[in-house]
């Protein structure tokens, strides 16, 4: 006997959407997403931070300083002194974040209490990135002092007249403990140089006492994500693309062959391959052998490397040893 058994249509495609899927607005988001590009941004795969030393691992110039304008410190970053009055950069140690940067005011400025110092950065090639699009900016932040301090985040173009990108986003500061800010811009579409700058103002220009700044992080779109890290070394190499100095030197060959006489030069090689062709400097005073003394020079700078001259003249197969001294580029923007 043949039984036959009738069922209604069913869709199956309806059903599978019914399920009850442990996704979250996370997963949801995902299985939204149209392309694997989409997928790609929503998880934050690849590299995220657009900041070289973010994390303040990198001083080669100096591990503190009683700066003004300019580079005096930390890699890659720059100082822009508003006001007057005194303070100090240094490196520090955190238990929780390892390097820091701390920004202690020594002396009041009482010309100009609203004003304040900023760091800042300039990022290279940014203008596609960034053009028309929202950013994130987010670090960590410690005031020493329980008094109530204030600043700003924004982002201006590098090359004169620096035009903002963005409206200025303050933020406060009042205990002494670690507290996270994150800010998130709309950037301009009228963006018309390649280099973009981001500016932080650490401190009022009337407040003393010491801030501290962890884990600076700038990304494309409207979330902050947890803090990239690099490895040490791949940081060190992103960062001398743009300055370079190397430990002392303790022997330095330059010599003078082929029955050839004049002064004794050598090809340096750059450790990394450089933004730009770099100006090239001595850190200390070079030593030479004995018979042999007077300052090098620099020649034929590219951005692979250079020509190292000494400043006497020597015997055709002889060599002059310089020692002592540390060599430096700078190719920042």
């Amino acid at each position: 006997m043949t039984v036959k058994i009738t069922k209604p249509e069913i869709n199956v495609r309806e059903q599978l959407n019914e399920l009850k899927k442990p996704t979250g607005v996370a997963g949801e988001a995902m299985l939204r997403a149209e392309t694997p590009q989409e997928q790609f941004n929503l998880i934050g795969a690849g590299r995220r931070n657009l900041l070289i030393n973010g994390g303040f691992d990198v001083w080669q110039r100096a591990s503190s300083n009683t700066t003004n304008s300019g580079y005096r410190s930390v890699d890659r970053w720059a100082f822009n002194t508003y006001t007057g009055g005194a303070f100090t950069v240094s490196k520090e140690t955190d238990s929780t974040f390892g390097n820091v940067l701390k920004w202690n005011r020594t002396t009041a400025d009482t010309s100009n209490t609203n004003a304040g110092n900023c760091i800042q950065q300039p990022i290279e090639n940014a203008k596609y990135l960034v053009k028309g699009k929202p950013v994130t900016v987010s670090f960590w932040l410690k005031n020493e002092k329980t008094v109530l301090r204030s600043g700003f985040v924004r982002f201006r173009i590098t090359a004169s007249p620096y035009t903002h990108l963005t409206p200025a986003q303050y933020w406060e500061s009042g205990s002494n403990e670690w507290e996270y800010h994150s800010f998130t811009f709309q950037t301009s579409e009228t963006v018309n140089t390649d280099h973009v700058e981001l500016q932080i103002q650490m401190d009022n220009g009337s407040s003393m006492g010491a801030m501290f700044i962890a884990q600076c992080q700038f990304e494309l779109g409207k979330v902050a994500t947890p803090f990239e890290h690099r490895s040490y070394g791949e940081e060190l190499a992103l960062c001398q693309r743009y300055y370079y100095k190397t430990d002392i030197i303790r022997y330095l060959n330059l010599g003078r062959y082929n029955n050839n006489t004049g002064s004794g030069l050598a090809w340096w090689n750059h450790p990394v391959y450089m933004r730009a062709a770099p100006t090239m400097s001595t850190v200390g005073t070079w030593n030479t052998n004995t018979g042999y003394s007077g300052a090098l020079s620099y020649a034929g700078i590219s951005k692979d490397g250079c020509q190292v001259n000494s400043s006497v003249s020597i015997s055709a197969n002889q060599m002059v040893y310089a020692h002592g001294a540390s060599i430096a580029g700078d190719a920042e923007l």
